[in-house]
């Protein structure tokens, strides 16, 4: 009896104990202004607690968040954690230096005095304690440091809402080099390269954009009752911040993580609730899932605001109509999938795409806005493609098997400089049916589907009964590297009917005649306008519950070989 005791006692599950803090006010002297966004950043971390267990953690906010404050709340951490426990310490507000070093502005921080400044030399003494104590420090901050070019606007546009002034303090002193060397895991907003902001998630409503996808993150991993690594969160924050670096939404966000955060956060899922705020950012996820939503830049130069609206106004009734159900136009305040830029020549309105990495990295392409159905359609296949890519995020697995998705997409991929690359994978799906193998890279949320691909047709296997999936990676090209995502949908083939595809092309090889060329375009123009009635066909069954579904996520990298 003694023993199993005492072995359910070394099984019970670890206990998170959180210190949230958030500066949402400076004093009225200080010359700091608080981030817009720290109230929701501080509502947001409290519902992270509490999918993970901690229904009421310890919040300082508000002029309770001193420093003197801080780090009692620290030292009451410390001094309860138990051997195994997960101790929080998570901060929002501004960034500064303090002798040279990353340093955390409390509430009581001026502009002028890094004296109530909270150093990284105190989070590291702080962890050690944690440490000793036989728990896991884990530091997640929201905030920036000074660099050497600071305060440099950003790239504020129409309908790119977020606050151009970074969650740091300049005191006229840059600071460098890694945020924390100390024990346990930091991850942060801010690195010695970037800064962070913050931006608009409703009309009415702020959040820090880095606060915001860690919550994103946690949701997704709820959804999909899989565990989740500070490491996992440290990739999709950095994903999406790098297509949104590339659309000029957001600049310079490079979030920073120092320490070993592959362990899963609690060792399980984080739990989902339907009410608070973890409920409204379940809404709001489940509405990006499935609507593609579409923004634009107005670019009229000389014209006035009321000049931009009008024209602004004059694409978007042109449009709406033929978008169709599954596109929403957004306004400001909602975080686009895509920014479409509009242009006026002479008396002609034209809107441009971004930069198309499945046609080979092509420049921007500009449509009439008189003549739109080659971007409309365009539109339509990314928005089939990115809500497909999205099913593993905010559905629920309705296929269970007893066999796992075998499969041999790398983790890695090295591609030549100024080459394309072709890519091929076997799969063993785990019942007959379907299988979509999508990828999105650091493009703005361009998606590329591989299968069925313009040189593959449709994916039927089974268990045991491996097939080749792949095609030509018109996406990869020099300036497309770091962090992407091969994401795998099977959907079980039983009673589904799909219209077809057309045959697979098979590009000659060498150099293209005349002919050849040209039959490859009546190649791609079949097989774009084919894939658009076969995916929504899909997508509808997978959305409606008639296709039971299941998948895989799994990241990896692409560097380039010069």
């Amino acid at each position: 009896m003694i023993a199993a005791l005492a072995f359910c006692a070394v099984q019970a599950p670890p206990t998170l104990r959180a210190l949230l803090v958030g500066t949402t006010k400076y004093a009225d002297k200080s010359g700091i202004v608080a981030p817009r966004g720290v109230s929701e950043d501080i509502l947001r971390m409290r519902a992270v607690c509490r999918a993970y267990g901690q229904v009421v953690p310890s919040v300082l906010s508000g002029p309770a968040a001193t420093l003197e404050g801080i780090q009692e709340g620290l030292d009451r951490v410390a001094k309860e954690a138990k051997p195994g426990d997960v101790c929080l310490f998570y901060f929002s507000g501004k960034g500064s230096g303090k002798a040279g070093a990353p340093s955390l502005v409390a509430a009581d921080g001026t502009l002028n005095s890094d004296a109530n400044d909270l150093t990284i030399t105190a989070l590291t003494t702080w962890a050690k304690a944690v440490e000793a104590a036989g728990a896991k420090p884990v530091m997640v901050i929201d905030a920036c440091w000074p660099l050497a070019v600071d305060l440099a606007k950003g790239q504020t546009k129409e309908f790119h809402p977020y606050d151009e002034t970074p969650r740091s303090v300049a005191r006229g002193k840059a600071v460098e080099g890694p945020a924390y060397t100390g024990p346990g895991v930091m991850l942060s907003a801010g690195s010695a390269k970037g800064r962070t902001y913050d931006w608009q998630i409703t009309e009415d409503t702020w959040s820090g954009a880095f606060t915001d996808l860690v919550g994103q993150s946690v949701v997704a991993a709820g959804l999909r009752s899989e565990p989740l690594s500070l490491a996992t969160i440290f990739r999709n924050v950095q994903r999406t911040a790098d297509e949104y670096r590339e659309a000029g939404y957001i600049p310079d966000l490079y979030p920073q993580l120092t320490g070993d955060g592959e362990t899963p956060l609690m060792g399980r899922a984080p739990s989902l609730t339907q009410t608070g705020e973890l409920g409204r950012i379940l809404t709001v996820e489940k509405e990006r899932a499935t609507k593609y939503r579409v923004a634009f830049n107005v670019d009229l130069p000389g014209g006035t605001p009321e000049d931009k609206n009008a024209l602004y106004l004059q694409v978007r009734g042109g449009l709406r109509e033929k978008l169709g159900s599954g596109i929403s136009i957004v306004l400001k305040g909602a975080r686009p999938d895509a920014i479409l830029t509009i242009r006026k020549k002479q008396d002609e309105v034209y809107v441009e795409l971004p930069r198309d990495e499945i046609r080979g990295g092509s420049p921007p392409m500009a449509y009439p806005l008189a003549a739109p159905d080659p971007m409309v359609a365009w539109l339509q296949r990314q928005s089939l493609f990115l809500r497909l890519f999205r099913v593993l995020d905010a559905g629920t697995p309705t296929l269970t098997t007893s066999s796992a998705i075998k499969t041999t997409l790398p983790t890695s991929v090295v591609i030549p400089e100024g080459t394309k690359v072709g890519l091929s994978a076997e799969v063993t799906p785990p019942v007959p049916g379907v299988a979509l193998v999508l990828d999105r890279g650091t493009a703005l949320n361009v998606v590329h589907l591989y299968t069925p691909q313009f040189t593959n047709s449709a994916v039927l296997g089974g268990p045991e009964k491996p097939v080749k999936v792949g095609g030509e990676g018109w996406n990869f090209s020099p300036d497309v590297v770091g962090s992407h995502e091969w994401r795998m949908l099977v959907v079980d083939g039983t009673d589904l009917k799909l219209p077809p595809l057309p045959p697979t092309y098979v590009r000659p090889k060498g150099t293209l005649n005349d002919e050849q060329r040209a039959a490859q375009r009546s190649a791609r123009t079949a097989f774009d306008a084919a894939i658009v009635p076969y995916l929504t066909t899909l997508l509808d069954a997978v959305e409606s519950g008639k296709s039971r579904w299941t998948g895989l996520v799994l990241p990896y990298t692409v560097t380039v070989q010069r």
